[in-house]
């Protein structure tokens, strides 16, 4: 059968759906405009359609997926077409012809084949064609990513547009309009972007498109949020939403919510953007759709770098990239490794910072992200200047400015002139850090997110000091400070509070050197404790609001004569111990962090060494770490008899109680003088926490069912906690005693059973692990291998005025600033325990026994729980058998005391 074809040619569109991981159905066949199929396409397995064309007649279909293109063949199966996005015909002899649909995945991708026009030709098909082919050709040359095939992308869709008049056809026109503007976007012009957005929405509200006025309106909120000009993006995403919502298009209103999540991170609403990521996360899951289910990965990735939670980012970013990489998603992958990098750097390892972002850098460069490329520019800068490359960073900011300035980013601008300021600052280049720093607050003026204008503020406090002008420095940080407590205000959920507040602790750092230069020692330490342990705080002081911190003159009248509270603070500019009692509040200098840091180390392995090699290194190193940590304050402590620490950095790690508070009189573990000896000593988060904990209860609870219930030897390995377990037991009355042994001390036991909820006293010996690395990573070891972790206790709520968790590193975990220790000290207070007992090293099986024990007599005398704790230990070093302090000093008591 003879067949002439006219003219074919193929063009593309933008526009993708969901991977299908589910078993492809038969197609449904092709007939008329309007028709669909779909179907599931693998590499290297292309699907045939079969049509029916008739002489003289115009065929115009477009395929949407994932890396899938559709071709047109001949009725003898030679292709007419390159493939590509959509392929039209107009012929004057009727034949059978064949669409294939090729995927150039690696992972099976849905695809969906529309028949867009199917009908007799018209006079104006020729022209029709044209205006195809050039699009055809624009898009094309968008897809390469370049900055010249951009250019050639306009240039081909401007003639499209010109043919497209002269057809005339408006759905033609608008896509090419539309394509203008997506190549805009890409490049960062988002004044010509949201200009053609504009025109191309106007076509589409004449031809009453719903789903097309959607896309627009998505696209141009995406532009409006990057230009900070939120109250436009979240007008433009509602309309959006209401048009998917409105035609039952799960997808796509899953695509438009993660969008407003972008916009609500962006605009300083944290809490509505992590709920509505996750609301998107699930959706994508329930659908199926695993190359979305990636993309959002990696905005809740970005989403956790804004609130400093590293761990997180790393972890999404990991997740993610293995899956852009399989679908060539290079926009995505630039991302994912740019979010690792500064994920990186968050943690202090900007070297491993550069290498990701030199890949993100080769990657977008080669791809033409020019506006990636900036972004990523900006953050390496950061790393470069954090490892005193001063001039490679200057260079890679001011490189960075022009094209953010040029974008319309203020948000960004005002950072990166921050960022200049600061290294003109570091470089003695005042005259140039004002003029930065002062443009950097220009350009954050009326911003929805005020984290660049805090940021400005708190550099501009760093020049104001630098040049001796303290008023104006203090004035300056403190409304950084208001900015930062109200943006934290914004965040219901804790944890992320708590990693918000810590990537600005070294604003408060500054603030309280900067008070403490002063004189002002009792502000210093207010200011101290409005960054110590909030998210606790508040928790214990149902919901009291953030701005509310605790008074330091209602603090002090809390304290009787004989208490002192002893808080640490070992931040970037000094190391100061505060000593609050009743009647005063001091402050002192202490050696440096990392000098502290060492001694602590020195001090800990000669503590958790056993043997009397090791007494003469131990005296020495314990009395080092007192002259260090407690000597400078040793006049306003002289005659108190109870010492509550609050502990920071490296001291969060160190029993205070076995240092030495003068010279050995003689070299024996049993005689030396131990602050222990001196000194009744607990421990608290902060002093806030400290007071809360103490104060009686808005809602008492009814008298506990139990004075004990106990957990110990899940795993049948530590004979000495059965038997620590059997002689507390003999200390309460049967009815009011519960025990859980062996393997009934299951998880369950402890999570779901209501008697630790309803117990004065809940004891854990058992194995227990709290490393360094992620929360929730370690905790008590139970039977039948399972494990309690922080995140489990949380969840609990209880009442217990006592916990003890007699196990090996329990009082060990995460540490992040300002909230010291993330392990199971603070879950156990959070979850309503008044004191918990934890260990600070691996424990002796058989000597945990016998402390614990003493402890217990000491408790049913009436003693309070550090003093029955203190008593504890005396009675260990007096007995000689385990007077070496690896037996005694590992365990401390925190909380109430």
């Amino acid at each position: 059968m003879s067949r002439r074809v006219v003219r074919v040619l193929a063009a593309a569109l933008p526009l993708c759906i969901a991977l299908l991981p589910a078993r492809a159905q038969p197609l449904a066949p092709l007939h008329r405009q309007g028709d669909v199929t779909e179907g599931l396409a693998a590499s290297g397995q292309p699907i045939r359609i079969p049509i029916v064309l008739g002489a003289r007649q115009f065929f115009f279909a477009q395929v949407n997926g994932i890396r899938v293109s559709l071709q047109l063949l001949d009725p003898q199966g030679a292709p007419l077409t390159e493939p590509a996005r959509t392929v039209a015909l107009l012929s004057d002899t009727s034949g059978p012809y064949t669409l294939r649909v090729q995927c150039s995945s690696p992972v099976p991708q849905r695809f969906r084949v529309s028949v867009l026009q199917w009908r007799d030709a018209l006079p104006t098909d020729p022209l029709r064609l044209d205006a195809i082919r050039l699009l055809t050709e624009g898009y094309r040359q968008a897809e390469l990513a370049t900055a010249a095939s951009r250019q050639q992308a306009l240039a081909r869709y401007t003639e499209a547009r010109g043919a497209v008049h002269r057809v005339p056809d408006p759905w033609l026109e608008a896509r090419t309009i539309l394509g203008i503007a997506n190549v805009h976007s890409a490049a960062g012009n988002t004044v010509e972007a949201l200009a053609a957005y504009r025109e191309a929405h106007a076509l589409y509200l004449a031809a009453k498109d719903l789903p097309m006025q959607a896309f627009v309106r998505n696209a141009a909120a995406l532009l409006h949020a990057a230009r900070s000009e939120f109250p436009l993006a979240f007008d433009a995403y509602n309309q959006a939403l209401a048009i998917r919502q409105a035609a039952g298009d799960r997808k796509g209103e899953a695509e438009v919510l993660r969008n407003l999540a972008i916009a609500h991170s962006s605009a300083g609403n944290f809490q509505t953007a992590i709920d509505t990521y996750q609301d998107v996360l699930a959706r994508f899951r329930t659908l199926g759709d695993r190359y979305q289910e990636a993309v959002t990965l990696v905005q809740i990735g970005e989403f956790y770098l804004t609130l400093g939670d590293f761990d997180q980012a790393i972890r999404y970013a990991r997740d993610a990239l293995p899956l852009h990489t399989a679908h060539n998603d290079k926009t995505a992958q630039v991302h994912t490794m740019t979010n690792w990098g500064q994920a990186l750097a968050g943690q202090g390892r900007h070297r491993d910072a550069l290498l990701r972002y030199q890949a993100a850098l080769d990657l977008s460069a080669a791809s033409g992200l020019g506006w990636q490329h900036v972004g990523t520019q900006a953050l390496a800068a950061e790393s470069h200047e954090a490892l005193g490359d001063l001039p490679k960073a200057d260079t890679l900011y001011q490189e960075a400015l022009g094209p953010m300035q040029a974008h319309g980013n203020y948000d960004g601008a005002s950072r990166l002139l921050t960022r200049l300021g600061i290294v003109a600052l570091r470089r003695g280049r005042l005259p140039d850090a004002d003029t930065h720093l002062t443009a950097a607050l220009l350009a954050s003026e009326g911003l929805a997110n005020p984290t660049a204008r805090a940021m400005a503020l708190t550099a501009l406090a760093r020049l104001a000091h630098q040049r001796k002008d303290r008023p104006a420095a203090r004035t300056r940080v403190e409304q950084a400070i208001a900015l930062v407590e109200e943006m934290r205000t914004r965040i219901d959920d804790r944890s992320l509070r708590a990693t918000f507040l810590a990537t600005r602790a070294d604003w408060y750092d500054f603030y309280i050197a900067l008070l403490l230069q002063q004189g002002d020692h009792a502000a210093a330490f207010a200011a101290l404790e409005r960054a110590r342990a909030r998210s606790l705080r508040e928790l214990l002081l149902d919901r009291q609001p953030a701005s509310a911190p605790l008074p330091h003159t209602a603090l002090q009248s809390t304290l009787d004569p004989q208490t002192a509270v002893i808080a640490y603070h070992t931040g970037a500019y000094g190391a100061w111990v505060f000593v609050v009692t009743h009647n005063a509040i001091r402050a002192f200098p202490l050696p440096s962090s990392a000098i502290l840091d060492a001694a602590v180390r020195d001090f800990r392995q000669l503590a958790a060494t056993p043997g009397r090699a090791s007494l003469g290194p131990y005296a020495q190193a314990a009395a080092r770490l007192y002259r260090l940590c407690l000597q400078p304050a040793a006049a306003a402590i002289a005659n108190r008899k109870h010492l509550v620490i609050i502990p920071d950095g490296p001291l969060h790690y160190l029993p205070f109680e076995a240092l030495l508070h003068d010279t050995p009189r003689s070299l024996a573990f049993t005689s030396l003088p131990y602050l222990l000896r001196r000194w009744t000593i607990s421990y608290a988060p902060s002093a806030a926490v400290w007071a809360a904990l103490r104060a009686p209860a808005k809602d008492p609870s009814p008298p506990p069912s139990f004075d004990l219930v106990a957990f110990a030897d899940p795993r049948g390995d530590l004979p000495g906690a059965a038997r620590e377990v059997a002689q507390i037991a003999t200390l309460f009355p049967p009815d009011r005693l519960r025990l859980f042994l062996g393997p009934q001390a299951t998880r369950q036991s402890v999570t779901a059973s209501p008697l630790a909820a309803r117990s004065r006293r809940v004891h854990f010996a058992a194995h227990g692990r709290m490393p360094e690395g992620p929360a929730g990573a370690g905790g008590i070891s139970l039977a039948n291998g399972a494990v309690l972790n922080p995140l489990d206790i949380l969840a609990l709520r209880w009442r217990a005025e006592l916990v003890v968790l007699s196990g090996c590193d329990t009082g060990l975990g995460p540490r992040l600033r300002g909230e010291g220790i993330l392990g199971l000290t603070r879950a156990f207070l959070s979850a309503g325990a008044a004191s918990v007992a934890v260990s600070l090293w691996p424990v002796h099986d058989e000597s945990t026994a016998g402390i614990m024990a003493a402890f217990y007599r000491a408790l049913q005398d009436g003693s309070p729980s550090r003093d029955a704790l203190r008593q504890a230990k005396l009675h260990l070093i007096d007995s000689g058998l385990y007077a070496h302090p690896y037996y005694w000093a590992a365990f401390i008591l925190a909380g109430r005391g």
